[in-house]
């Protein structure tokens, strides 16, 4: 009897030592493959944040650019403004028009400056899925906004110049060949700026078009100026 506990005593504590070595390999095993895991992690997040590095400096040049191109368009349209405004303070009498006036703004009737505004890096960024891996999700609403706003506002500058190009057309498919000839004088002086303007003012849709796009213009440098100052507030979100 003795001999048979201490025989069964033994292959117990043998099978026990053999639980405790399995558990402390597939500890070691699991720990191993916790640390890799994590390591794998760790080089993919460093990896994401590169990548968000990258989209960031191309979204902050992308933006600095349309807020070039912005200052440019509400120049532009400020210029159109006040022409139109000369327009209709002599609408009852166009010759009294001032002659260097006439000059200054005789490329605005064919001026047309839509599709200005870049949208690539944005477009990158938002196909990239590197949206969830941006920490800061205030400047990200910031960034949404200023290119909903940069849209909204391209909109209405790709109506605007899409009439007044309308009725550009208009006149001049309308414009007669002996009204040509007059336009074009020669070499020295081609184009015969009271002739020009005249034609382009006794013309319906033009004229018509020009004194009532005032309004239309105000409307476009209000949305301008809220693009403006979201531009702006993400330029310094950048730094």
């Amino acid at each position: 009897m003795n001999y048979k506990f201490s025989h069964i005593s033994f292959l117990n504590k043998i099978k026990k030592g053999d639980i405790k070595d399995y558990f402390r390999q597939l500890s070691v095993v699991i720990v191993g493959i916790v640390i890799t895991f994590l390591a794998s992690d760790a080089i993919n997040q460093h990896s994401k944040q590169k990548e968000v590095e990258k989209i960031t400096t191309m979204l902050k040049k992308e933006a600095a650019d349309n807020l070039k191109s912005l200052h440019f368009l509400q120049s532009r349209l400020i210029r159109e403004y006040n022409l139109y405004n000369l327009i209709r303070e002599h609408l009852n009498d166009f010759s009294c028009l001032p002659q260097d006036s006439l000059r200054k703004y005789q490329a605005l009737p064919g001026n047309d400056y839509r599709y200005l505004f870049k949208t690539q890096s944005f477009d990158v960024l938002k196909n990239s899925g590197l949206i969830p891996h941006i920490k800061n999700k205030i400047f990200l609403n910031n960034l949404f906004s200023c290119y909903n706003s940069l849209q909204f506002s391209q909109e209405w500058i790709n109506t605007y110049y899409a009439d007044k190009t309308n009725a550009t057309w208009k006149w001049l498919q309308n414009l007669s060949l002996k009204e040509a000839q007059q336009l074009f004088m020669d070499d020295d002086d081609p184009i015969n700026i009271t002739q020009y303007w005249t034609f382009i003012l006794e013309n319906d849709n033009t004229r018509n078009f020009y004194i009532n796009a005032c309004g239309y213009i105000e409307t476009i440098l209000n949305e301008c100026k809220k693009t403006e100052e979201l531009l702006q507030k993400i330029l310094k979100d950048f730094k």
